[in-house]
């Protein structure tokens, strides 16, 4: 996973998220994989992908497992005894500071910013244990005469959801599963089958919102 704005590149490997400066051509920071990024706490779950999106050159978002991240680049002066000439130009470094981390109840697939107080991030969580309900609006929304309760819908041990998530607390302010349905065969009269959502590789979350560039 690579992503770029700006000078600033952003990458991921299986330790971290690391980032460099390619106008210095130095690095700048690395960003430890979050504890909620393993793979081992989601066994119905395989390939958890990091998401890497910049908001603006200095703004970063990551959304790993169950983890949802914001980092803010910034230039700081690197106070030197060595000079005595204030005239002369400071030498400068940038940092990384987290302006945010939340727990999301699901594993992210992938994430895109909203406005300055929301970001909406595509994930799969577990499907509840009582499905009848579920079962029962689906039949009746696509009943065909060879449809039966035995057909299996939604993504099997997971559901596939997109959420819009506040920055400010962290919490949900609306949840939209998706129903996953495999294309009806009537020729060869294929049962409908739920698409097994298990891995996050699969899923993508890509969105032609644009909020207005700031740099």
């Amino acid at each position: 996973v690579v992503t770029w704005r700006g000078g600033m590149v952003a990458w991921a490997d299986s330790s971290g998220v690391r980032l460099f400066d390619i106008e210095s051509m130095s690095r700048v920071a690395h960003i430890d994989r979050p504890t909620g990024a393993r793979t081992n706490l989601y066994p119905t779950i395989s390939a958890l992908r990091p998401s890497l999106v910049f908001e603006r050159s200095d703004s970063l978002l990551i959304a790993w497992g169950d983890c949802l991240m914001a980092m803010l680049i910034r230039e700081v002066v690197v106070a030197s005894s060595k000079s005595k000439d204030d005239s002369a130009p400071k030498p400068k470094r940038k940092t990384v500071e987290c302006t945010m981390a939340w727990e999301l109840d699901c594993v992210a697939c992938g994430l895109t910013p909203i406005d300055g107080k929301h970001v909406a991030v595509l994930g799969l969580l577990p499907s509840p244990a009582d499905t009848s309900q579920t079962l029962d609006g689906m039949e009746e929304k696509f009943a065909t005469p060879n449809m039966s309760r035995e057909n299996e819908f939604a993504g099997g041990d997971n559901v596939l959801e997109l959420q819009v998530i506040n920055r400010v607390d962290g919490k949900s302010i609306s949840n939209d599963k998706l129903q996953l349905l495999e294309a009806i065969d009537t020729s060869r009269l294929k049962k409908i089958n739920g698409i097994i959502a298990a891995n996050a590789l699969e899923f993508n979350l890509l969105s032609s919102f644009a909020i207005p560039r700031m740099d």
